[in-house]
């Protein structure tokens, strides 16, 4: 058997790489002998994963850790012709001869496979003024429906869509899907207001995959805090994530705003609390937009308590970066995955949203009271929900740890529910 997963960005991503990690789980314990191929737009991050093929993505847009991401022109003047070859060879169930290397693998690959699982994440909404990422990410779930491929959707957010050809094309796309997973009810509001087509769509809402992660031991976190003198730091600690919206999304335009609004909370915590600060990029790449070491620089200039805040610059592996925020009393987290990391080790978080999948994916697992829009960001504002959250921290903790089991079972569902659908398909 032949499995394809679509919808990969980059492995810089730790939440998208723990993301990818359980699906793969999920994938083998229901089909352990499926052959499992990769589609990437940064296929070299995801080396360690084993057999991974570069996107139609990668082949017009190259990113870098020391520059913006930039598209390759004269590929993308050709990229109608290239895209109307792969959906003709899809069609005719053969490879085209006349495709660069890269794409005609691509076109073999989904020939030859059994199912298509589209990744979970984030990546169908609308970005920038044109809307061609939106049209390129698509693009490989139409692949799908053409060649004929039964098409699943992991747990995921969809939205926000600005323009109405986004809504069409998703539509159609959306009711060839064999199963469509949501991970928040926004996306399943969203999706049922797709037209008359939504509703044949089976779409389901169901937590996000990273709330299965285990408890980790916090030894691997203490190793990875050691060069700050850990063990010898007497007070609370205060784990913070940030990211450069602004970068990824120009119509924002409140960043420094956001974080000196950070550094403002950060100081109010280790002054009222006697505590510290530390930093985490948790995502580094692959463009320098998506680098969080950098906004976590500034907020850190932005802060008056230095001497109390360290920036954690130099991760080993996942496990080091969850165990450490296990070992933290609290979390400010923007990125979404560092806000669900740290309450599956048990820490109460205050969530920043920067987009509405924050959110939506709270909401559906209770928790959407310590949300706060990153438009709405002050320093005020993160002062008076972090005051409250430190006061209720014992409740909300025993609240998520309520939740843990229950969600666990329900990803097993998942697996066994796509397994069963797949069997019956290839009984037809």
């Amino acid at each position: 058997m032949n499995i394809v997963i679509i919808g990969l960005h980059s492995a810089h991503n730790e939440g998208d790489r723990y993301l990818l990690d359980r699906s793969l789980t999920l994938l083998q314990e229901v089909f352990p002998h499926a052959h499992i191929t990769l589609v990437a737009n940064d296929p070299e991050s995801f080396h360690s994963f084993g057999n991974v093929i570069p996107s139609l993505t990668w082949c017009l847009k190259r990113s870098s850790p020391s520059r913006p991401s930039t598209w390759v022109w004269e590929a993308l003047v050709r990229a109608p012709v290239w895209m109307s070859r792969m959906i003709l060879g899809l069609r005719q169930k053969q490879i085209p001869v006349h495709l660069p290397p890269p794409l005609k693998n691509l076109v073999r690959i989904f020939l030859h496979a059994n199912l298509v699982i589209a990744a979970p994440g984030n990546y169908l909404y609308s970005s920038g003024r044109t809307g061609i990422v939106f049209f390129l990410t698509a693009f490989h779930l139409w692949m799908a429906t053409i060649a004929e491929k039964p098409l699943y959707l992991l747990p995921q957010s969809i939205g926000p869509l600005r323009h109405a050809r986004e809504r069409v094309f998703l539509q159609y796309i959306l009711s060839k899907a064999r199963l469509i997973f949501l991970r928040d009810e926004l996306s399943a509001r969203l999706v049922a207001s797709l037209g008359k087509r939504s509703k044949s769509f089976r779409a389901v809402v169901v937590p996000d995959l990273a709330f299965t992660l285990d408890v980790l031991s916090t030894d691997q976190g203490r190793e990875l805090l050691s060069p700050f003198r850990f063990s010898e730091l007497k007070g609370p600690k205060l784990g913070v994530t940030v990211l450069d919206w602004q970068r990824l999304n120009p119509a924002f335009q409140g960043q420094e705003r956001y974080e000196r609004a950070v550094a403002s909370a950060l100081d109010f915590f280790i002054s009222q609390y006697r505590g510290y600060a530390f930093l985490f990029p948790q995502v580094r790449g692959p463009s320098l937009a998506e680098n969080d070491l950098i906004p976590a620089k500034r907020v850190y200039t932005y802060a008056n308590q230095q001497d109390r805040i360290f920036i954690v610059e130099h991760v080993g592996s996942k496990e080091q970066l969850l165990s450490a925020y296990g070992l933290m009393d609290m979390l400010l987290g923007t990125r979404l995955h560092s806000v669900i990391f740290a309450f599956t080790q048990g820490v109460p978080v205050l969530a920043i949203a920067y987009q509405p999948k924050t959110i939506g994916v709270l909401r559906t697992v209770g928790l959407e009271q310590w949300v706060i829009n990153i438009e709405e960001v002050t320093g005020t504002r993160l002062i008076q929900l972090l005051t409250q959250l430190w006061n209720q921290r014992d409740s909300v903790s025993a609240h998520i740890a309520h939740l843990h089991q229950h969600i666990r079972t329900q990803m097993a569902w998942i697996g066994e529910t796509i397994r069963r659908d797949y069997e019956n398909v290839a009984a037809k």
